[in-house]
């Protein structure tokens, strides 16, 4: 059960008995605040309000799984650590003092934590289950789902506007470059967003925009630093590495890709990187400013790829398949983390994120069909994106403590 986060759960919510307490030292204790967490560097509560042998004290908390590691985290030679007034730890293996030498009163949770509190927290982490709770859940008040929902989304939302930011440092705060960026990864599909957002990098919005009234460049440009022209197999293919050839020298283009970056299988026809990629072509010559078009105007130009594209599905393979730009597909990984990242720039933003979420078709895959049936069923975006968040980041990792039915489970009696 080692677990020094847990110990920071257990003191801040005092998930122990807090009748008749003693340090190491045998000193009385009184908790009357346990302090706020502090993330920053320095102890992990500070602002804590103690009652020892009767003596108030006010100063910071220094949680440790073992008294010993004080030492092993040279907190006996950091000023920072002088105002501690008490070491809360789960072993006691070592007294420990400050500075100038005064020893700090110890405070050990192994023997006071409630049992039914730890067998519930090592039953949640010991599970098997892809939802550890997945044996409870059903019991819990929906007030608490709901939280857990609003908790995942919220997480989504911060993970999202950073990879957003990310992207607009990289392009020198260039709106249209960082739209075109998310743009190329949700083209991917997640099986080859890596390569969608590779191939984003090597082929900047910049420089295709230069190209829109010109799809065989676009598609030229696309495919060759895709790697899809190294053998030309038909006279379509022959066409565009003339075309790369001389752009690429042009441009100066070192950079570029294998096939064997892209992924085929278990990929449907319709969903293959060569569509894709095609499609994008003629998307980047048909839509205007793109982070007006994904911010302010919303209504997606409906794009297909070029006639070549509409009677194969490969190079010199032929075949029908519709490919097209899923809106809802949009709408979550471009449209609304554009809204909410720049929000700054119109108030209206976050509203219009918010709309679209609460309206857009909720995604159906094996996770939401896991939720539903535990009863958690998912009926606009807004619903499958938390709960995608939830299974992802918080039950397959087991963070039971930084979820509110986690929570509620280990609380209740």
């Amino acid at each position: 059960m080692k677990n020094e986060e847990l110990l920071h759960y257990v003191w801040q919510y005092q998930l122990f008995h807090t009748q008749n307490l003693k340090t190491t030292c045998g000193k009385d204790l009184k908790i009357i605040k346990t302090g706020h967490p502090h993330s920053d560097s320095g102890p992990d509560f500070i602002n804590a309000h103690l009652l020892l042998d009767g003596i108030f004290w006010a100063g910071k908390v220094e949680i440790h799984w073992a008294s010993s590691e004080w030492f092993k985290h040279h907190h006996q030679t950091d000023p920072n650590y002088d105002a501690v007034i008490l070491h809360v730890v789960w072993i006691h293996d070592k007294e420990i003092f400050r500075l100038d030498g005064s020893s700090i009163p110890t405070l050990v949770l192994k023997d006071i934590v409630a049992e039914d509190f730890k067998y519930k927290y090592k039953n949640l982490k010991s599970s098997t289950n892809e939802i550890p709770c997945q044996a409870q859940i059903q019991e819990i008040d929906k007030t608490y789902i709901i939280s857990m929902q609003e908790n995942a989304l919220a997480h989504r939302f911060d993970r999202k506007r950073e990879e957003v930011l990310n992207h607009y440092e990289e392009t020198h705060r260039d709106l249209n470059e960082t739209a075109y960026r998310l743009f190329m990864k949700a083209m991917g599909l997640y099986i080859n967003e890596e390569a969608f957002t590779r191939l984003s990098r090597i082929l900047p919005y910049s420089l295709l925009s230069k190209y829109k009234s010109k799809l065989i460049a676009l598609e030229a440009l696309l495919f060759g630093a895709a790697g899809f022209l190294d053998e030309p197999i038909d006279l379509y293919s022959q066409t565009l590495r003339k075309e790369f050839d001389f752009l690429s020298h042009k441009h100066e283009l070192s950079d570029r890709m294998c096939r064997a970056d892209w992924k085929f299988l278990r990929t449907r026809p319709q969903n293959f990187p060569t569509l894709k990629i095609a499609l994008t072509a003629n998307c980047i010559a048909t839509f205007p400013s793109w982070f007006q078009l994904f911010t302010e105007e919303l209504n997606i130009p409906k794009v297909l790829p070029s006639s070549y594209w509409c009677e194969h599905y490969d190079f010199a393979k032929k075949g029908r398949f519709k490919c097209s730009i899923s809106h809802s597909h949009l709408n979550i990984n471009v449209i609304i983390p554009l809204l909410l990242t720049f929000q700054t720039i119109d108030a209206h933003y976050y509203l219009k994120a918010m709309n679209i979420l609460e309206n857009t078709k909720a995604e159906n895959n094996f996770i939401t069909r896991k939720w539903a049936e535990l009863g958690i069923k998912s009926q606009t975006a807004w619903d499958s994106q938390a709960l995608l968040e939830q299974h992802t980041h918080f039950c397959k990792n087991k963070k039971c403590l930084k979820c509110p039915v986690g929570a509620q489970i280990l609380f209740s009696h």
